[in-house]
């Protein structure tokens, strides 16, 4: 099914890497937030990093869940980082003014999952 919701995980090194694909919204945001506590949960990780090259929709629930993971991340002296972030999603967070709050950042090709 095309908008189906799937995280694939990787930890490398001191970096876990969240490689979501498909539609993030409400059904999925607490999956979200779980999933990327846990990863900052890892031992020895300083941080998360969402790999979205492969999502096709995000809704307002998905950014809640996102900014609720970089608080969490802030709180603990963590970091919540975005990797290939599409046009799409990439307006969405120009018109909320996330884009301010997320920092970017090139996830090289063999850390892709």
């Amino acid at each position: 099914m095309e908008g189906s919701f799937r995280i694939k995980t990787l930890v490398d090194g001191d970096r876990c890497v969240l490689a979501l694909t498909g539609e993030v919204d409400l059904d999925v945001a607490d999956d979200l937030l779980q999933v990327g506590q846990i990863g900052l949960d890892e031992a020895g990780v300083i941080g998360v990093v969402l790999d979205l090259a492969e999502v096709t929709f995000m809704d307002s629930s998905a950014l809640g869940a996102m900014v609720a993971l970089h608080n969490i991340a802030d709180e603990r002296h963590q970091s919540l980082t975005l990797a290939h972030v599409p046009d799409r999603v990439r307006k969405i967070l120009a018109i909320t003014g996330l884009d301010a709050t997320f920092e970017e950042i090139d996830l090289p090709e063999a850390e892709a999952i």
